[in-house]
């Protein structure tokens, strides 16, 4: 987990994320909704990152004409900073 993570999952505050030269932020894995989690293991990830992004960054994700490796890639980069990843 970053220092910056593990700062925001201590205070509770949302972090950012890099992907592909974009920056989200992104509540802490452990602040998740429960329905995300959900879509997670249903294999639903487009409908997980609505729900972790909010409609206003997930719409700019979308904008970027993802692919599946996309939205794969995005999950991975947001595990690895808040300490889900591999």
């Amino acid at each position: 987990m970053s220092k910056t993570a593990q700062k925001a999952e201590a205070d509770g505050r949302p972090f950012p994320v890099e992907h592909n030269g974009v920056t989200y932020t992104v509540p802490t894995p452990m602040d998740w909704d429960a329905d995300a989690l959900d879509l997670l293991e249903a294999g639903r990830v487009t409908a997980a990152l609505r729900l972790i992004l909010g409609d206003d960054q997930y719409e700019q994700f979308r904008a970027t004409k993802p692919k599946l490796r996309d939205a794969a890639g995005l999950m991975d980069a947001i595990g690895a900073a808040g300490g889900t990843g591999n």
